[in-house]
């Protein structure tokens, strides 16, 4: 963070201090730094057959987009040059919190890859791209796609998606209010004192929708950098070797399509209200996508762990959901959690797969808390030992973990009673239509 840079191999992270060697020509070297001091880490670019062809491929896909190198990660974007330095900010900070919380796992291992990421500036493009790839591009803010080993978001960050917000709460509601304004006026003659009175009661409302509007696009914004730290997530693990996630092709390409034609065919300002709070909502029922994953719930909450910022901290909106199932006596066993192999939890119902995912993120923020070793012990063995079936693989997360499944339930309810405070919905703040 005093702007040094230092170029070296990170040797061991112990008691908050990373310990550093270099022996390049012919020269060797140790030294000691401060965990906090560290700004970000960066990897150097995976230069292999694989990255190649996937840039080629993106290259050709997307002739009028920019490529920006950070190190091992890769941006292709058509957004502007601001947005693209603040989404390099935390992709930097994810890949560095990343590596240093999960190092014991990644010490010996490197990238297979180059980290290729394509950031849409149309809302519309990207829907359009994701419905090609057999994926409701309208309800996701961003995927991870195994097939192209690359991520793709859409970038709410940006000048495209800002207008049609602005359109939606500012543009059409202005024009309402001034059109009855007017009408008022008209109606007394145009008389002084009643202009003055209307005017300043229809700036008041103006001001309060600017408010509003201020508040909702925030609420956009931080929901992309989440999207963006959980899509990263994805791709970090899958390239270091440690998560085999892979993406089905969808048998549903055809009735995606027609969807697509009836959703930006409808112009109306309901509609456009409806799909801005299915997406900021995660979605609507029963429309998931397939992602084939080494184990769910470790995928998952592994994402959703280092969704936040700093990576590990209280998910407010998973720990709500949590906190329900706890209070209704809703909590999965371990052996229906363990069971799923895809990433969006399939075959559940909306309801069930979204507590799927938040008891994923509590299950594995209590265990990187108070079995860090054992849980890093279990990804570093399912990653490289193949399981026959279901049962083997719950005997081996349990073998690692030494204890049976009630016991690691009672645990974790235990730890967010103890750890969490109750909180409220925290969608009743941010979704306001």
């Amino acid at each position: 963070k005093n702007g040094e840079k230092i170029d070296a191999t990170i040797k061991e992270i112990k008691n908050g201090k990373i310990r550093l060697e270099n022996s390049s020509q012919g020269e060797y070297y140790t030294m000691e730094i401060e965990k906090r001091d560290v700004e970000y880490i960066l990897f150097k670019p995976v230069v292999n057959q694989e990255s190649t062809d996937i840039e080629e491929k993106l290259r050709k896909k997307f002739p009028d987009m920019q490529f920006y190198n950070e190190g091992n990660i890769t941006i292709v974007t058509d957004s502007y040059i601001t947005w693209v330095k603040e989404y390099k900010k935390h992709i930097r900070y994810t890949n560095t919190q990343i590596y240093l919380k999960f190092f014991p796992l990644l010490k010996n291992r490197k990238p297979s890859l180059q980290n290729y990421i394509v950031i849409f500036d149309s809302y519309k493009d990207f829907v359009y791209h994701a419905v090609e790839q057999g994926i409701p591009g309208w309800l996701v803010m961003g995927y991870y796609n195994t097939d192209e080993k690359t991520t793709y978001l859409f970038n709410v960050l940006g000048e495209n998606f800002s207008k049609e917000m602005y359109d939606l709460f500012i543009g059409t509601t202005g024009k309402v209010l001034d059109r009855q304004a007017n009408s008022i006026k008209k109606s007394y003659g145009r008389d002084k004192k009643v202009e003055i009175i209307v005017d300043g009661y229809i700036d008041n409302i103006k001001d309060k929708i600017w408010r509003i509007y201020n508040r909702i696009l925030s609420n956009y914004r931080n929901l992309t950098i989440t999207t963006l730290r959980h899509e990263f997530t994805h791709s970090f693990f899958s390239n270091w070797s440690l998560q085999n996630i892979k993406i089905s092709k969808s048998e549903r390409k055809q009735r995606l399509k027609q969807k697509i034609k009836e959703f930006f065919s409808d112009k109306s300002r309901e509609s456009k209200k409806q799909w801005l709070e299915d997406l900021f909502t995660l979605g609507e029922k029963g429309e998931n996508f397939d992602l084939k994953a080494s184990n769910s719930w470790i995928v998952e909450g592994v994402a959703t762990y280092c969704e936040t910022y700093p990576i590990g901290t209280k998910n407010s909106q998973w720990l709500y959901i949590f906190q329900q199932m706890i209070e209704k006596d809703e909590v999965y066993p371990l052996e229906v959690l363990t069971f799923y192999k895809i990433g969006s939890f399939p075959g559940m119902c909306y309801e069930a797969m979204i507590k799927a995912y938040a008891q994923s993120w509590a299950f594995t923020t209590f265990l990187l808390d108070k079995y860090p070793d054992e849980l890093l012990q279990y990804m570093e063995r399912s990653a490289t030992e193949r399981v026959k079936n279901d049962n083997e693989e719950l005997s081996l997360f349990l073998e690692c973990m030494k204890k049976n499944p009630k016991e690691l339930n009672e645990e974790l309810v235990s730890y967010i009673k103890e750890n969490y405070e109750k909180i409220e919905n925290p969608m009743v703040e941010q979704v306001i239509f």
